[in-house]
């Protein structure tokens, strides 16, 4: 699910960011874990600066999903598990240090690793949801996770939801 989050510096500066691309201001990217009751009682889990971990959507404001994207039954499990397995790794500050000097207009090469099913050993966000979208054979927005953003990820969910409704 791509949301936005209560306003902070952080988010703030990741809005700009989007902003200053001509982009829907969208700052984080959640991977549903369970519905508990409602739609505003679904369970996520997200990576965070203190590391990745749980959260609720009633926390933030939903944007756009890929729910419409087949998934088997396995891999939403497989999903899970591997998100579940990221629990507590560390935020990958050098990651969002290179996406914020891109946004500014100084990019710098976007070196690093192709995780693929291997978890890793910091990650941001958008960067989690695509690894495991990746180690389990589904289309993601960005083709090496580690550089996957939150807007990557709102346009995959568009143009997905375009695609579905122009099928169907």
């Amino acid at each position: 699910m791509v949301v936005r989050t209560p306003l902070t510096w952080a988010s703030l500066l990741i809005r700009v960011g989007c902003w200053l691309h001509g982009r829907r201001a969208v700052d984080h990217v959640a991977v549903v874990v369970e519905e508990v009751e409602s739609e505003s009682d679904v369970l996520l889990i997200e990576g965070r600066p203190s590391g990745v971990g749980y959260t609720w959507l009633s926390r933030y404001q939903l944007i756009s999903d890929n729910r419409l994207q087949a998934k088997t039954p396995e891999q939403r499990a497989d999903i899970l598990r591997l998100c579940t397995s990221a629990v507590n790794t560390p935020y990958d500050w050098p990651a969002i240090f290179v996406d914020a000097l891109e946004c500014l207009g100084a990019p710098l090469p976007r070196t690093g690793s192709r995780w693929g099913r291997r978890k890793p050993r910091a990650t941001v966000c958008s960067a989690m949801a695509s690894w495991a979208y990746t180690a389990v054979g589904l289309e993601e927005p960005a083709g090496d996770a580690r550089w996957c953003t939150p807007w990557d990820w709102d346009r995959f969910c568009e143009q997905a939801l375009s695609t579905w409704y122009s099928t169907h």
